[in-house]
């Protein structure tokens, strides 16, 4: 018999109507940190209430909270069977392994399960914050991104990851990144598609590189999502996540060099956006590269060269142009 955590409403025969033999499955196990699967009731509490879930505790001791109407107890439950690997019947008993997609820790799928009941998250830098729905949490007229409690952009796993670059032996300057794959929610109610770097490997020392700021992002994700994130093409699929262009075609319109509400510059190669970064008249561009720090340029000159203004090479020939808020 092994004891595991389900969040069920306020009476047990009602939560497992709903819940099928399979779901169950689902929520157990997990492979990853956070909450381990034999967290106690006061754990997951201690957990939520951590990251913001606004919950009530009874003369009993129970602990309750609500969204869209539901009032949801955690309560523990004791499981007859345990099962890993997916079987030829699928019946569910021995059906589901201990993580869904093979990506989700047990936090995830607690994190999961809230969010089919209307709770609403966001994930950055490993660690997920519940904010509410109806509120953008962000005031600022010039920021297109929803943002939760924590000011951080609403960033949601689709439960993806993916190495970059792709194909044996490719490496960035010797280096391969794993990315997990995220959604960034806009004001307009849009989700992009960004990646989150979760580990950086050096071929060239075989160890894992500690995740600094220049490991972040790439020159997109410093121009319009905090630094944080990856606008990229994931290559190992037949879609194109590049979500960039989208992005700024929503939000931005074309302008010149000489417009005072100019903020985004983009270097293009034909019709292909290459680089980019900040710009405002006085202050300039700034940027980074895909491994390289944050770099100031006075010049559109500098800002093509990706280095000092005496430097004779171009890293990102092409045509700039520039683009303010709508």
């Amino acid at each position: 018999m092994r004891k595991k955590l389900k969040l069920a409403f306020e009476e047990l025969e009602k939560e497992l109507t709903i819940i099928t033999q399979a779901e169950l499955m689902q929520l157990m196990g997990g492979n990853g940190s956070g909450l381990s699967a034999d967290a106690s009731v006061e754990e997951v509490a201690s957990y939520l209430h951590d990251i913001g879930v606004p919950l009530t505790q009874d003369s009993s001791g129970n602990y309750y909270f609500s969204s869209s109407g539901n009032s949801i107890m955690i309560e523990e439950v004791v499981v007859m069977g345990y099962s890993t690997g997916m079987n030829s019947s699928g019946d569910g008993q021995s059906g589901y392994s201990s993580g869904i997609n093979g990506e989700m820790t047990s936090t995830d799928m607690v994190v999961a399960y809230l969010q089919s009941y209307g709770f609403a998250f966001s994930f950055n830098n490993g660690s997920y914050t519940y904010y509410s729905p109806n509120d953008n949490n962000n005031s600022n007229p010039n920021d297109r991104w929803q943002r939760d409690p924590n000011g951080n952009i609403v960033a949601t796993p689709t439960g993806r990851t993916t190495t970059f670059p792709e194909g044996e032996n490719s490496t960035v300057n010797g280096l391969i990144f794993e990315y997990k794959e995220m959604e960034l929610l806009a004001k307009n109610g849009q989700k992009y598609i960004v990646y989150e770097t979760t580990s950086v490997w050096d071929t060239n020392t075989g160890q894992f590189l500690p995740l600094d700021a220049q490991y972040q992002s790439n020159c997109f994700g410093l121009a319009v999502a905090d630094g944080n994130y990856y606008f990229w093409d994931d290559t190992s699929t037949t879609t194109n996540e590049f979500s960039f262009e989208s992005y700024k075609n929503a939000f931005f319109e074309e302008t010149t060099s000489y417009d005072p509400n100019a903020s985004l510059a983009v270097i293009y190669s034909g019709d292909y956006a290459i680089h980019a970064g900040t710009y405002g008249m006085t202050q300039g561009f700034t940027a980074k590269g895909m491994v390289s720090g944050v770099n100031t340029y006075s010049s559109e000159a500098a800002f093509q060269k990706g280095h000092t203004e005496e430097s004779t090479t171009i890293l990102y020939p092409g045509s700039v142009k520039y683009y303010r808020l709508k």
